[in-house]
């Protein structure tokens, strides 16, 4: 038996392994990348050999043999929104499995930044990006899906760029389900905070949200509907402002384009004095991890974040690798789901004051 060997792991190449093990380059190949078409005994003992001489591949020379770098980059808008870790974690996870390791990179909602950092990625030979913070018409990926570039968008999307594919909820058909919860709570003042309209997540909600205001004819206060930006200070601020009404034009209900922003109207409502749910009911969109806490228990929308990112990483690999059907343009729109707890003032107990809406269509 060999023993384990404390030579440099640079010194150690393919070709010693073949030799100890009195087979072909070729044949440790196929045992190092698991492939068929090596015996079971061959295959033992070649492994046998790489873990006595504790062989790691180079990766440089096998990037330059395969022509990939076996790195994928994710875009972000900041790593402030807890979106995005969780966004990750389901991206990472299926990277692993296929051995690319993942770099995220923000670009701060800044069409000037994700062009520069587009380009750097492409400088760096990365094999593909998976973007979270596309703006609505982003230039930079209309022009890199065009290319033929491995990309795909999650969480939002590019309007009028067919050679893009994508993977978001419906953000449109959510936004209505969490508008509708209120207005059937008995809700009629209602302010939205909506998204930042130059993203598709932001202009979908938005659009849904006044789409079951319509069905339900409830009016529409412009002076109750406020721009954010998904960020957390933005629907601290605008809660502010719009708490700060008369008491009689003051909502009795908010609804946040994102939980980021909830957040913000949670503490806000707090320090004016008020409470959550008694004196506002209050309801978000992401489902967060911590949008279950006890303390919060928030009412929010679900777009199932790790398996959009599963999803996506397992599309980018089928685009780099040239898998079948990697040509077929891929749409994947998921379902949305209410998940309703403390915050909106609703219990398993409770009783919607207002039916359904007989015309609505989503």
């Amino acid at each position: 038996m060999l023993r384990k060997t404390s030579k440099k792991n640079q010194e150690i190449t393919i070709k010693d392994i073949a030799r100890i093990a009195k087979v072909s380059p070729a044949t440790v190949s196929l045992v190092m990348n698991d492939k068929p078409g090596v015996g079971e005994e061959t295959r033992y003992r070649v492994l046998q050999i790489i873990e006595a001489l504790n062989y790691k591949p180079n990766l440089v020379a096998r990037s330059l043999v395969k022509r990939r770098s076996y790195a994928i980059a994710m875009l972000i808008t900041n790593t402030l929104n807890p979106i995005f870790p969780e966004l990750a974690a389901g991206v990472d996870d299926v990277l692993k499995e296929h051995g690319y390791s993942l770099s995220i990179i923000s670009t701060c909602d800044d069409e000037t930044i994700e062009a520069n950092e587009i380009e750097k990625i492409r400088a760096r030979g990365m094999d593909g990006i998976i973007t979270s913070a596309a703006l609505l018409n982003s230039n930079s990926l209309k022009t890199l899906a065009e290319s033929g570039y491995p990309v795909i968008s999650v969480l939002r999307n590019v309007y009028d760029c067919e050679s893009l594919d994508f993977v978001t909820v419906d953000n449109f058909k959510g936004a209505y389900l969490a508008a509708e919860h209120l207005i059937r709570l008995g809700h009629t003042r209602i302010c939205i905070i909506k998204g930042p309209q130059n993203t598709s997540s932001g202009k979908e909600r938005y659009e849904g949200a006044l789409k079951a205001f319509e069905d339900y004819r409830v009016p529409v206060s412009t002076e109750l509907i406020a721009l954010g930006d998904f960020f957390k200070a933005s629907g601290y601020q605008a809660t502010k402002k719009i708490l700060r009404l008369a008491k009689k034009e003051r909502p009795t209900a908010i609804f946040a384009g994102n939980d980021d922003m909830a957040f913000g109207s949670f503490e806000a409502i707090l320090d004016m004095g008020l409470r959550v749910p008694e004196d506002i009911a209050l309801v978000g969109f992401n489902n967060v991890d911590t949008t279950a806490f006890r303390t919060i228990e928030m009412t929010t929308v679900s777009q199932r974040k790790q398996e959009m990112g599963r999803l996506a990483a397992r599309r980018l690999i089928d685009r780099i690798e040239k898998n079948p059907g990697y040509e077929t343009p891929c749409r994947m729109v998921l379902e949305p789901r209410l998940i309703i707890r403390r915050s909106c003032g609703f219990s398993i107990t409770s009783e919607y004051v207002v039916q359904p809406a007989t015309r609505r269509q989503i």
